[in-house]
């Protein structure tokens, strides 16, 4: 399929940027957390501060029909560091390998097979070699 091409179009995008092995993606998203520890008062409700950059991560969710062995999908495994060729970097998550949480292979009669993934990459966590 050809790459469109923009025209004044300010860094819109369409589509999903990089494909997958394994996987026409359908969509793909990534969501940010930055949890608050707060100070609690003697009745247990909020005082006057917090601690918060101490467990930093990202979600990532990749769904899409698959294209390779249904067993193979992306290549991944549970405790093994996943590439996410669509990984993005930002809001305070800067480095870190993403772990897959779950995936789910769906067949139907009427449709493609399909495959839904869900990682967690947790600031600065890599796998030691």
């Amino acid at each position: 399929m050809a790459t469109p091409t923009y025209i004044e179009a300010d860094g819109a995008a369409r589509g999903v940027a990089n494909a997958e092995t394994g996987i026409n993606i359908g969509s793909y998203n990534e969501s940010f957390d930055n949890p608050k520890d707060y100070l609690l008062d003697r009745f247990g409700g909020r005082q006057t501060g917090f601690a918060t950059d101490y467990d930093k991560s990202s979600t990532a969710s990749i769904e899409g029909e698959t294209v390779t062995s249904l067993d193979a999908v992306m290549g991944v495994a549970y405790a093994v560091a996943a590439t996410l060729a669509n990984s993005l970097t930002g809001y305070g998550v800067t480095s870190g390998d993403y772990f897959l949480d779950s995936i789910s292979i769906a067949q139907d009669r009427e449709s493609w097979t399909s495959a839904s993934l869900e990682f967690t990459r947790i600031d600065g966590l890599t796998v030691t070699p």
